[in-house]
């Protein structure tokens, strides 16, 4: 055997080159392809023989018949049967007629049988006098249709269509021309072309129509300057192509695609070649198993016509609606590479909520910190009602920040959003100087009813709860840093529908940043009974009586309530002693009024109130005798007794009684002018007057108060205090009450463009509200006047509101304590009334539709359609001063209490450039700027950069990304926070 290997080893490497060479060369006819495809050629002509040799003895087991037919009837017509089978022809050699036999004797007599000679291109004949077949070709043979034998009488012509063909009809249009090829059996069409194809439709400048292979090519057009136009566009209801040139094959349902642009999901793909598999089904369902294979794409969210960025793959799979498969790819900036590599990549492209991490690429190197991550997380589509995100700050040295998300949307029923949040700020490490640690946290819920969701019941909540530090700590924008309280309100309302009588459930809570002052209000039970007319008659007849104007109301108010500290609350124990120390109480209140008019324009209003306090228990005091040594020097006592505090539970009840009357009219006053545009003025004046009643409760002191020793020295030394957690009332009062309001009006002559109208003047209200209002108590030994309020608000030009306050004392004050004495101002300085404070608040909003109002020519309006340029988006301009008088040192001084000057709003520089001004002013009291907030923000099409800036809390943050998208965790950030230095 060596030997023979030794021998021939020359003509065995010549063949095995050979065979590499020639297998090299025919790689495309070796493939696994084009073997399956040939095998499925050689099982078609197998199967195409088989039916042709039954198609032929069937054909004669029916000419037989048709002989014995004959025989018995002795006619002398030759029949011609139809057959219901058409043999495969070779398109080459279908151009004769095949004749079987050999014998042509009776060819001549096809035309004497009344045969169709449009028939003979679709039909096979039979001779049964002479068992000679004629076999003519299909006209669709060359579609390779299948043929299938049936059996059929002998006049019975019958249609059979190729497998090959289209189950619904092609429709088609131009706007140019069409023209048709009957040989090659295609259209041509041209300018704003369409064809249309069950869901399918393609329109292009110019597409050809191939109905032997059901393909469509489409191809743009060119103008005269050489520029493609009318480029194809494709579209199956579940996606849509933009490409140069597609062949779509409306039977197969597949196609090609070259230079396509296509958008899924946010994005867009754009390849160089693509092929496509339409397997149908609606984008709305799971039935669509449509498949893209893409060669030199690009994945981008921009949607320029040269991309500005994208993920460049040589390869990808697209699967429209779900999911996008990248292979080995690069970020790709302006079209040059980046050193940024994917080893692969997908991306989610489905409409509805997905579930899935939320990379980040928001690296942080804090001085303080230590490096960091932000914003990485996950996203949780839990159904289709509510989802869940979860983010976090996530520091080298111990600190995070975790935010948790979730909105919810119940159709019918109410939608809503809860966010919790928490901080943990480490600084430094254990054991070291500057060691810190914080730890804060915020709750946050809104919930809005939908208006169909109950037409009697209601339930709205917002909460907004946490420590106070959190927001200082984790923002650092003006909103969130110069937020002063915080304030939850939950409450749910039900109405009985056809009664006057409700019910309601509160929880509210206030929270002062600022000093941490924190009350809770919960639960708080309201039942409240509209006011009822208990002696009105059910039908009514003649003018109505006096009696009948009596209303009743009622309302039972239960309140639980907690007054701490956040710094208190949240420490251990905090909670227990709250809730040990809350304050609970119910109060009814019932209530008469009555109404009636005299002299026809002055109406008078008589009330008697009555409120009772239902008390489960009261405060008490007792001494404690023990006395109080100073720790530091046990010689030394430094108080004889501690007075403690307990609560002795049981029910009291404490009792209000009040009854007044108001009388108020309207009074016009109108005056003629004709200077200039102003016709006449007019104000409205309503004056209001009342009295109020309350007895003393000075037999009844006692019962709201009690006394207790407070050192065990002096045993009549006494402190008195109060058992209940309300202030009680006073002694007698009988209070005149007075108030005037006033509105402005004025009467104007309209401008010229208006002149065409019948009225040529038009009412100004200058004015809406100026009004004066103060007391005097009849029942005071002294002091009867009480400080007299003066408020006025009005807008001036329809954009500037202003609002103005000011309280006057008649009486004088004492120079020591700034404490009213009961002397009149003017006796001691000749003022008629010593003005006590005095407040001044104007506000505006701007945009660049009001400018160009102000600055537009007269008569000429602003053209809607032509887009103007926003130099303002929205600016908002505040001016607040308010000014107190009191006496310092003895000299009466006037002192400014705040006097600054406020800026926000949102400035387009350019097109592209924009600030945002978050919050800016100057206080001229302290004579600096208060808490500037600025951010520069650049739009750079289908990217973002923009820097936020807070000098006086050194604090700033820069980033530059894409804008928010499936591409959006690309992104470069800096930042520094409070917590840092420059």
């Amino acid at each position: 055997m060596a030997l023979l290997v030794q021998k021939y080893y020359k003509l065995l490497c010549f063949l095995t080159i050979c065979s590499i060479f020639c297998s090299s060369c025919g790689f495309p006819y070796n493939t696994r392809q084009a073997r399956a495809a040939r095998k499925t050629q050689r099982l078609q002509k197998k199967q195409a023989k088989k039916l042709q040799a039954q198609v032929a003895n069937d054909t004669l087991v029916a000419a037989k018949k048709d002989r014995l037919a004959s025989a018995d009837t002795a006619s002398t017509t030759t029949p011609v049967v139809a057959t219901d089978s058409i043999p495969s022809v070779d398109p080459d050699t279908s151009i004769n007629p095949t004749l079987t036999p050999t014998d042509t004797f009776h060819l001549d007599t096809l035309a004497t049988e009344g045969i169709d000679t449009l028939n003979q291109l679709d039909s096979t004949f039979i001779d049964s006098t002479d068992s000679m077949t004629v076999i003519l070709p299909d006209s669709s043979i060359i579609d390779s249709l299948d043929t299938i034998p049936t059996t059929s009488g002998a006049d019975e012509k019958v249609i059979r269509y190729s497998q090959d063909s289209l189950d619904l009809p092609v429709q088609y249009e131009s706007a140019d021309s069409m023209i048709y090829d009957l040989v090659d059996r295609k259209v041509y069409m041209y300018n704003n072309a369409e064809v249309f194809y069950e869901q399918y439709n393609l329109k292009a400048g110019y597409i050809e129509f191939n109905f032997l292979t059901n393909v469509a090519t489409a191809t743009c057009l060119l103008d005269s300057a050489g520029n493609e136009i009318q480029c194809p566009f494709f579209d199956d209801k579940t996606q849509q192509f933009t490409a140069r040139r597609i062949e779509f094959n409306f039977k197969t349902k597949k196609g090609k695609i070259y230079d396509a642009s296509t958008q899924q999901g946010d994005g867009y793909l754009v390849s160089n070649a693509t092929k496509f598999i339409s397997k149908g089904g609606d984008s709305t369902t799971d039935n669509s198993q449509n498949i893209l294979y893409s060669q030199g794409c690009l994945y981008t969210t921009c949607d320029a016509k040269h991309p500005h960025f994208g993920i460049r793959a040589s390869k990808a799979k697209i699967i429209p609606g779900k999911l996008i498969v990248v292979g080995p790819s690069f970020l790709e900036i302006m079209g040059s590479p980046t050193p940024v590599l994917l080893p692969f990549g997908f991306f989610p492209i489905t409409k509805n909520k997905r579930s899935g991490l939320i990379l980040s690429m928001d690296l942080d190197f804090s001085p303080t910190l230590g490096p960091g991550i932000r914003e990485i997380g996950f996203y949780l589509g839990l159904s289709e009602y509510w989802d869940l995100k979860v983010t976090g700050d996530f520091y080298m040295r111990g600190s995070l920040r975790t935010r948790i998300k979730s909105n919810y949307n119940i159709r019918y029923k109410g939608q809503g959003t809860v966010e919790l949040g928490y901080t943990r700020l480490q600084i430094d490490d254990k054991g070291t100087p500057g060691y810190d640690l914080t730890n804060e946290f915020k709750v946050s819920w809104t919930h809005t009813q939908s208006p169909q969701a109950h037409p009697s019941q209601n339930f709205t909540g917002t909460i907004n709860f946490g420590t106070s530090d959190y927001n200082r700590n984790t923002f650092n924008d003006a909103d969130n840093v110069l937020a002063a309280t915080f304030n939850s309100n939950i409450s749910y309302t039900k109405r009985f529908l056809g009664t006057p009588f409700s019910i309601s459930a509160r929880l509210s809570h206030s929270q002062n940043t600022q000093t941490n002052a924190m009350t809770i209000t919960f639960p708080q039970l309201t039942f409240n009974m509209n006011q009822i007319f208990p002696f009105k008659r059910k039908n009514i007849s003649g003018k109505q009586r006096w009696y009948e104007r009596i209303g009743f109301s009622y309302n039972m108010n239960g309140s639980n309530t907690i007054t701490t500290t956040d710094t208190a609350l949240f420490q251990p124990g905090g909670l227990e002693e709250a809730i040990e120390n809350m304050n609970y109480s119910i109060t009814h209140s019932p209530r008469l009024n009555f109404s009636f008019k005299l002299f026809k324009v002055i109406n008078v209003q008589p009330n008697v109130n009555y409120s009772q306090r239902w008390f489960f228990y009261r405060n008490r005091q007792f001494l404690d005798p023990t006395p109080v040594v100073n720790p530091s020097d046990a010689t030394d006592t430094t108080s004889y007794g501690t007075v403690d505090n307990y609560r002795e539970y049981g029910f009291f009840s404490t009792h209000k009684f009040s009854a007044g009357v108001n009388v108020n009219t309207q009074i016009y006053a109108t005056g003629e002018f004709n200077w200039g545009a102003l016709k006449s003025l007019r104000a409205v004046i309503s004056p209001t007057v009342g009295f109020n009643w309350e007895p003393s409760y000075e037999n009844a002191y006692d019962y709201y108060y009690d006394s207790v020793q407070t050192d065990t020295r002096y045993p009549e030394q006494l402190r008195r205090y109060n058992y209940f957690a309300f202030a009680p009332p006073s002694g007698r009062t009988a209070l005149l009450t007075y108030s005037i309001g006033t509105r402005f009006e004025a009467k104007v002559k309209k401008p010229l463009q208006d002149s065409l109208n019948k009225e040529p003047f038009k009412k100004i209200v200058l004015i809406p509200t100026a009004t004066i209002s103060g007391n005097y108590n009849i029942a005071a030994d002294s002091l009867h006047l009480s400080p007299i309020n003066f408020n006025v608000n009005t807008t001036l030009f329809k954009k500037i509101n202003i609002r103005f306050s000011s309280t006057f004392d008649p009486y004088a004050a004492n120079p020591e304590n700034n404490a009213r004495i009961n002397t009149f101002e003017y006796t001691l300085s000749k003022r008629l009334v010593r003005v006590t404070s005095m407040s001044f608040n104007a506000s505006t909003s701007i945009t660049s539709k009001d400018l160009r109002d102000i600055f537009r020519k007269k008569g000429v309006k602003e053209d809607k359609d032509k887009k103007q340029f926003e130099l303002i988006k929205n600016i908002n301009i505040g001016y607040n001063l308010i000014v107190n008088n009191r006496y310092i040192d003895g000299v009466d001084s006037t002192v400014v209490t705040a006097h600054q000057l406020s800026f926000s709003g949102f400035i387009n520089l350019s097109k592209g450039w924009g600030i945002r001004v978050g919050n800016i002013g100057y206080s001229f009291k302290d004579e600096r700027i208060t808490f500037p907030d600025f951010t520069f923000s650049r739009d750079l099409h289908c990217w973002q950069m923009g820097l936020s800036w807070q000098p006086e809390r050194q604090t700033w943050s820069f980033f530059i990304r894409v804008k928010p998208g499936s591409l959006g965790f690309l992104e470069v950030p800096v930042e520094r926070g409070v917590y840092d230095t420059f």
